[in-house]
């Protein structure tokens, strides 16, 4: 009678129950020759014969042949070995190439009795590859199979090693993908950028899962990160959680401390509850801060409001005119009055009217204003520059000034 043996076979980590003859003596671990759907593999016995039971909907998947011999093994490390860098791998994928398949070709591997050939191959739909078959097993001479995998699956073909150093899990002993959620990240304190919680397959790491219902059953017994908590009669908020210690920091008006579970009183909130308590302590905390400064700017200005600053003209950005100073604004409207008494324009009609301009360029006046006058300069637009010479009234020629001549007898020429 034979009796049933779960093995596990092929580097897809497959793994199914195999009737074993009962004078066969097997144990966890042994190496064994097995009959599969798909050939004459060599497999790996994963659980002790006897010990494990058929699912409903599973059968029986083939026969335990022998125990592997060393040239078994031999032949299975020489397979592995020419297939690092196959020529059936390359003609593989140079066919999809020709045939313009959208479908990538990841791995292969081959029987134990070298009469298949097994492809896995990944695509995003579901591909038409008949015509493929068929120009493969008419170029390579082999029964062919092809299989199509997921991110997970090229994971555990080409993997190595994780972030944490071991092997992958779905490399060395995970045979079944469980699904994993960022809820289960979440659970566990941990970060929820999904680049830090992914793995080389680029999803979530499957070791999410094998703590996940120790962490749901310890939460069961401490309180929610942010909601009110009393200890010793006072009243606080947790600040964190130490789920694996079963410690507590609370906050107690400023002060953290740290406490076990069993020393803190707390009635269980949803989180939307938790929220809604941190959104009304931050708003009295803002209320609180906003009292104290006013009362400090109150205390500032002696308890009357604050009077508007004037600006003055030593803080202005610009720079400082001649007005501004007093003093030079003095000396400046001396000299405009002086010159006004000496300086006259002949109107058309020959009489002499006295003109409320100074000219400011005066020999006297412009030794008087270097010795008075030390700021900067008034700009006057549309002053010509030289000696005390004016346009007439008429707006037209040059007029001399009063003495009729230049130095040297000789008038300029008109313009």
């Amino acid at each position: 009678m034979a009796l049933p043996v779960l093995c596990t076979y092929s580097r897809m980590l497959l793994q199914e129950h195999f009737d074993a003859p009962n004078d066969m003596a097997l144990k966890p671990g042994d190496n064994v020759v097995i009959s599969t759907r798909r050939g004459t593999e060599v497999g790996r016995v994963a659980a002790q014969p006897g010990t494990t039971e058929l699912r409903r909907d599973e059968a029986v998947a083939g026969k335990v042949l022998r125990k592997a011999a060393p040239e078994d093994m031999a032949l299975k490390r020489e397979e592995l070995v020419r297939f690092r860098s196959p020529q059936a791998l390359k003609d593989a994928r140079r066919l999809v190439s020709e045939l313009r398949l959208a479908m990538k070709i990841e791995d292969m591997e081959e029987t134990l009795d070298r009469g298949k050939y097994i492809f896995y191959f990944t695509a995003e739909g579901r591909v038409d590859f008949r015509e493929l078959v068929r120009r493969m097993g008419n170029q390579l001479g082999r029964r062919i199979e092809l299989r199509q995998i997921g991110a997970r699956d090229v994971a555990r073909l080409s993997g190595d090693v994780d972030t944490c150093g071991e092997e992958l899990c779905c490399k060395s002993f995970l045979i079944d993908f469980i699904p994993v959620s960022m809820k289960m990240a979440k659970n566990q304190d941990m970060s929820l950028d999904k680049s830090k919680v992914s793995g080389i397959c680029g999803r979530l790491k499957c070791c999410l899962k094998y703590e996940d219902d120790l962490y749901t059953e310890l939460r069961k017994t401490v309180p929610l990160q942010g909601q009110p908590v009393k200890v010793d009669g006072k009243d606080g908020w947790v600040f964190a959680v130490n789920i694996l210690n079963q410690m507590v920091t609370v906050d107690l008006n400023g002060t953290r401390e740290d406490f076990p579970v069993s020393a803190i009183t707390f009635d269980r909130m949803a989180e939307r509850e938790v929220r809604a308590f941190q959104r009304e302590r931050w708003a009295e905390i803002q209320r609180v801060r906003d009292e104290r400064m006013a009362r400090r700017d109150q205390k500032k200005v002696g308890g009357a409001p604050a009077a508007p600053v004037q600006e003055r003209p030593e803080d202005r950005d610009e720079p400082r005119g001649e007005n501004d100073d007093p003093a030079v604004g003095e000396e400046n409207q001396r000299h405009a009055d002086e010159g006004a008494d000496d300086v006259r324009d002949d109107g058309p009609d020959g009489d002499g009217a006295e003109n409320s301009e100074p000219s400011g360029d005066s020999p006297g006046s412009q030794g008087e204003r270097q010795e008075g006058d030390r700021g900067p300069r008034r700009r006057n637009r549309g002053r010509r520059r030289g000696g005390g010479s004016r346009r007439g009234s008429d707006g037209g020629g040059w007029r001399p000034p009063e003495g009729g001549a230049l130095a040297g007898g000789q008038a300029p020429q008109g313009n």
